[in-house]
């Protein structure tokens, strides 16, 4: 997608050098499944996550989007790695 609108790394990069790029997807840029919707009720049921809030018999979901926040949290955090390292 980025591509497509032509705002991938390497293409911005040639307008600052210094740039950090942090581009987050469901299920990445390539495979059989690099189209599919990662709702977050879907990561948590393919993830496991939601054995974890539920029973034996009968899993939940988190009562918040927990794995758009956890993306969230860790994209920031690599964000500001890149910025430290550089």
């Amino acid at each position: 997608m980025t591509e497509k609108l032509k705002i991938d790394y390497d293409k911005l990069k040639k307008y600052n050098d210094k740039l950090i790029y942090c581009s987050v997807s469901g299920y990445g840029d390539f495979g059989a499944r690099k189209n599919f919707p990662a709702f977050d009720n879907i990561i948590q049921a393919e993830t496991g996550f939601m054995h974890l809030t539920g029973s034996k018999d009968q899993a939940y979901k988190m009562g918040f989007a927990i794995t758009d926040m956890l993306t969230a949290l860790y994209a920031s955090n690599a964000i500001l790695a890149g910025i430290i390292h550089r």
